[in-house]
């Protein structure tokens, strides 16, 4: 991040900081979030914003912000505690989607270490993703999809392990399956601009659609990535787009403030999120919770979130033009948004399971109910621990 000294003290904790915030109530459970904030620009800084905003509105624990590298956009935050991983009165410390570098932040903590992790890739697959190597030494490991969960309950047969998903409030997010009549029938990608979310296929999928349905809109929502790979390939082929359709191709390529969030699905009709891999998803989510059906590619995590009856998993296929990336192709995605256009009950009835099935599985309030179940439970098996060993030092005296 390239910040000027205004925005650096906006958004880098001091060391005065940390030392005059102190909890208020020793009764309470203390909770350390180690992770990822604003103003990153990332899955990671996402969760942590939604999940502490819902942890702050528990009256039956305190919570303090443990930032990597001491960034976090602090105005977003307004009264929260700011601490040391090392600082004493902490019970617990949740590491959110730290994976490699959770040996680093963990190393000084006193407190129980919860690791609340994702994967990209198989990890039998990729060596990349053998990060239980790196959260051996949590007290509890928590994984936040199914898929994930399974893969490393079958390489390392973890015992001390749960699955919590990430959430979205469904109530921030409005159900917009009922203005059907009132908007366009737009077709949104919502991620990152970089070659592995997918975002060729979906920029070649544009005139596939435009030649059959010509009052389809589309819009790339979407923060450039200069670090992505073939950066100059999708720059070229996002301007070839937008001069060739300058009524149905629209771009947005700055970052939306989580506040404005659910206005980027208010005119949405259609998700596209066609990734090669994803630890998440967090956009899919926050689309099915707005009524949204998706489109994504049938990798895991993505066809753990989406199903048949909320939208549509596509095969991914090899092309060279893909620099042998493998997505789903053009065709397919542009024949399902088809589908969805010519058939107003099945793209209806797709809408109202899309956000039930949100409000079931992924509520945000739910999710951040049984994460801090789990290290209220971290915090009685310590608490019993200690009774035991007491008893036991005076049952021998």
């Amino acid at each position: 991040m390239n910040l000027n000294p205004i925005r650096y003290l906006e958004n880098t904790i001091t060391p005065f900081e940390r030392w005059f915030s102190r909890f208020k109530d020793k009764k309470k459970m203390k909770i350390g979030w180690c992770g990822v904030f604003p103003p990153y620009e990332n899955g990671g800084a996402a969760v942590s914003y939604y999940v502490v905003k819902e942890l702050l509105k528990r009256d039956d624990i305190e919570v303090a912000v443990i930032p990597v590298n001491k960034k976090i956009e602090k105005k977003l935050f307004k009264g929260v505690v700011f601490c040391s991983i090392d600082d004493p009165a902490l019970d617990v410390v949740i590491f959110s989607c730290l994976g490699h570098e959770f040996k680093k932040y963990a190393l000084n903590t006193k407190a129980k270490k919860v690791a609340w992790q994702t994967i990209h890739y198989d990890p039998l697959v990729k060596a990349e993703e053998e990060q239980f190597k790196d959260i051996e030494n949590a007290d509890l490991k928590i994984f936040m999809t199914k898929w994930a969960e399974k893969k490393y309950k079958k390489l390392y047969n973890l015992k001390e392990r749960v699955y919590v998903p990430f959430g979205v409030d469904t109530n921030y997010f409005r159900d917009t399956s009922k203005d059907l009549e009132k908007k366009k029938f737009q077709i949104s990608f919502v991620s990152r601009a970089h070659y592995k979310k997918g975002i060729m296929p979906f920029l070649h999928g544009i005139p596939l659609v435009v030649q059959k349905c010509s009052d389809c809109i589309f819009y790339l929502h979407s923060p450039l990535d200069k670090f992505s790979p073939y950066f100059e390939e999708i720059e070229k082929k996002v301007q070839e787009m937008k001069k060739k359709y300058l009524n149905n191709f629209f771009v947005t390529n700055s970052w939306v403030p989580y506040s404005e969030m659910k206005k980027v699905y208010e005119n949405s009709s259609i998700l596209i999120f066609p990734s090669n891999n994803e630890g998440f998803g967090i956009p899919i989510i926050e689309a099915m919770s707005s009524g949204i059906p998706c489109i994504v590619s049938d990798v895991p995590p993505l066809n753990e979130l989406v199903n048949n009856s909320v939208g549509f998993c596509l095969k991914q296929k090899k092309a060279e033009k893909y620099h042998n990336i493998a997505f789903p192709s053009p065709e397919d995605i542009a024949e399902k948004i088809l589908v969805l256009r010519a058939n107003p009950q099945i793209y209806a009835a797709m809408q109202e399971r899309s956000r039930a099935r949100v409000k079931k599985e992924y509520e945000l309030k739910n999710c951040v109910d049984l994460l801090v179940h789990q290290a209220k439970g971290l915090c009685e098996k310590k608490s019993n621990s200690r009774k035991k060993n007491t008893e036991t030092k005076a049952s021998t005296a």
